[in-house]
C-alpha cells in the first residue's frame, strides 16, 4: 500500500549500551503510474552536529530507471525522530509540482560557511522515446533541512550522469565555503568529467570546468587544507582511480590508479560496482568497494578498502574482516 513505512534507521545510544532502536524515517508518497511504490533506494546522507539529512529515490521505475520523486528526510536530534517530503518543483509528483516525470542520482552535502544544505539531483525526461538525463541541479535549504527551495540549475547540457557534491568546511582552508559538483558528461562516448563550483551556498554556480579525463561513479572529497580529491572508476569500470586539485578545482592532476577492480556479477540483478569514499578530520582519505580478488575464481565479493594521505599514493587493497 502506498504510504506504508518503507524507510527505517537503526540508532545506537552509547549511554544505553548495546541496545539498538529502529525508527521510521520516511514513506513513499509518490503515485506515478508504473512506478514500483514503497521503494526508497540509493540513499545518501550527510550530518552536521545533531542534524542528519538523507535523500533517496522514491517510487523507482523498473523500465528506464530513475524514480517518481526525490525524497528528503531530516532529523535534528541525532536520528531519534524524522520529518520528510518530496523535493518541491522537481517531478510531476512533487508539491508544488515540477515539470519532469522522473529524477535520479540524488545526494546531499552541507556548507558550514553558509549554513546551507544542498541536495543535487538529475531530472529525467522522455526524449525521442528514450529516457534522457536533462541537467544537474541543486535544491537548497537554509533552515536546517526543514524546507527546500526551487532547484538551481548547475550543468545544463551534455546529458550529465552520476553527479556528486561536497563542500569545503575546513576551518583554516583558504577556500572554505566552496562547494563542488562533479559529474560525468556523455557517458556513451566514454564520459568526460567536469566540475562546477559555488561560493555562495549554492545560489550560483560556475561554468563547467573540464577535468581533463574520463570517469564514472565520482566521489569528491575535500581535505582540511582545501585540496580536492575525486575518487571514481575509469571508463571501463575495471579500476578505481583518483585525481587531485590544489587550486580549488581550476586544474587537475592526471588520474592515478588506486587499485584494479574485479567483481562477481549477481544473476538477474542490475548491480553496478561503485566505490564509496570519505575523508576524516585529519585529512586521511578512505575508499571502499566490493571485490572478488581474494576469492578463488572470483567466486564471491568482499568489502575492500584503500587509504591515502594525499590522494596520489594509495595503500594496497585490504579485505575487510
Amino acid at each position: 500500500m502506498v504510504g506504508s513505512i518503507v524507510g527505517l534507521a537503526a540508532r545506537a545510544d552509547a549511554a544505553a549500551g548495546p541496545t539498538v532502536t529502529v525508527v521510521p524515517v520516511a514513506v513513499d508518497p509518490t503515485t506515478a503510474t508504473a512506478a514500483q511504490h514503497n521503494t526508497l533506494v540509493e540513499v545518501a546522507a550527510a550530518a552536521h552536529g545533531n542534524t542528519i539529512v538523507a535523500v533517496s529515490q522514491a517510487g523507482r521505475f523498473n523500465s528506464g530507471g530513475s524514480a517518481a520523486g526525490a525524497l528528503w528526510a531530516t532529523s535534528t536530534n541525532g536520528g531519534v525522530s524524522w520529518t520528510s517530503g518530496l523535493l518541491p518543483r522537481v517531478t510531476l509528483d512533487s508539491n508544488p509540482a515540477g515539470s519532469y516525470p522522473r529524477v535520479v542520482d540524488e545526494n546531499v552535502a552541507y556548507d558550514e560557511a553558509h549554513d546551507t544544505w544542498l541536495i543535487a539531483h538529475i531530472p529525467v525526461d522522455l526524449v525521442n522515446n528514450n529516457w534522457d538525463e536533462i541537467l544537474a541541479q541543486v535544491s537548497r535549504s537554509t533552515d536546517g533541512g526543514q524546507t527546500w527551495g526551487t532547484p538551481v540549475p548547475v550543468i545544463t547540457s551534455g546529458q550529465p550522469d552520476k553527479q556528486w557534491t561536497t563542500c569545503d568546511n575546513g576551518a583554516t582552508s583558504p577556500r572554505r565555503g566552496t562547494c563542488y559538483l562533479v559529474v560525468t558528461l556523455d557517458l556513451v562516448n566514454n564520459g568526460e568529467l567536469v566540475v562546477s563550483r559555488s561560493t555562495d551556498g549554492g545560489l550560483t554556480w560556475s561554468s563547467p570546468i573540464d577535468m581533463g579525463t574520463t570517469g564514472y561513479n565520482v566521489q569528491p572529497l575535500v581535505q582540511p587544507d582545501g585540496t580536492v580529491v575525486v575518487v571514481d572508476t575509469d571508463s571501463t569500470h575495471t579500476q578505481v582511480q583518483a585525481l587531485r586539485s590544489t587550486d580549488g578545482g581550476s586544474t587537475w592532476s592526471a588520474p592515478v590508479t588506486v587499485s584494479p577492480m574485479a567483481n562477481r556479477k549477481p544473476t538477474g540483478l542490475r548491480a553496478l560496482f561503485k566505490p564509496t569514499a570519505a575523508v576524516d578530520r585529519n585529512g586521511a582519505l578512505y575508499v571502499m568497494w566490493d571485490d572478488c580478488a581474494f576469492r578463488t575464481g572470483c567466486s564471491s565479493n568482499d568489502l575492500v578498502f584503500s587509504t591515502s594521505s594525499d590522494g596520489m599514493s594509495w595503500t594496497a587493497m585490504t579485505r575487510v574482516n
